[in-house]
């Protein structure tokens, strides 16, 4: 309801939930898994297992489908057997080994430097069981410290780039390397933001301006 019905997007607890669940449905094999983020981090980091991925067998093969990283979601599967570059609509991925865990990387198009690649995360490829995302679901949507409760994060793949929206700075990244920032001035401008470019219309709910006013 939240996701398809109401339009107002989530997070990889329910994105990758929904897709998994409705991959199910049509009768691919699919194992959640577990990932350490490590965007804007060193590769070394020790960050504990906060992000919901899924390993879809199809044709043969296992590919990592992830539908909820926010502005550095794959736009593609990824063959996790492919130790070289993969190309997705949008930037290239490298899964490498580390420590008997995956790496994931990502070439940011229109980065500063574009010869960088960045670490997203790393996972292993045991299963996980619905239970094993409750904890983490939870701090991170309570915890006070937690980023998702101390501010607003929105993003969204267009065809020729992205969108992404954190707090006041509205960002397009295109595919071209073309970048745009701008700092939306009130609650008015980031309802119409996310309108817009997200196609999140979310008017109405209870306290929301509030939160919005303090950003």
């Amino acid at each position: 309801h939240k996701l398809v019905d109401s339009r107002r997007g989530g997070w990889c607890f329910e994105h990758n939930l929904l897709l998994g669940e409705a991959l199910r449905a049509l009768g691919f094999s699919v194992q959640d898994l577990a990932a350490r983020v490590l965007w804007g981090r060193d590769a070394a980091a020790r960050t504990p297992r906060t992000h919901r991925l899924l390993e879809v067998e199809a044709e043969g093969r296992q590919w990592l489908v992830d539908t909820g990283f926010g502005g550095q979601t794959p736009t593609g599967i990824l063959d996790l057997a492919d130790r070289e570059p993969q190309s997705t609509p949008h930037e290239s991925f490298l899964l490498q080994a580390m420590e008997g865990d995956l790496l994931l990387q990502a070439l940011p198009t229109g980065a500063n430097d574009p010869g960088a690649w960045r670490p997203l995360y790393r996972f292993d490829r045991a299963r996980h069981w619905p239970v094993d995302f409750e904890a983490a679901n939870f701090q991170l949507a309570r915890d006070p410290r937690s980023h998702f409760t101390t501010g607003l994060a929105v993003a969204l793949p267009a065809q020729d780039g992205r969108w992404s929206l954190r707090n006041r700075e509205l960002t397009w990244r295109g595919l071209d390397g073309q970048q745009q920032h701008r700092v939306l001035a009130d609650v008015a401008s980031l309802h119409g933001a996310l309108r817009t470019h997200f196609g999140i219309d979310a008017t109405g709910l209870a306290g929301l301006d509030e939160r919005l006013e303090g950003l």
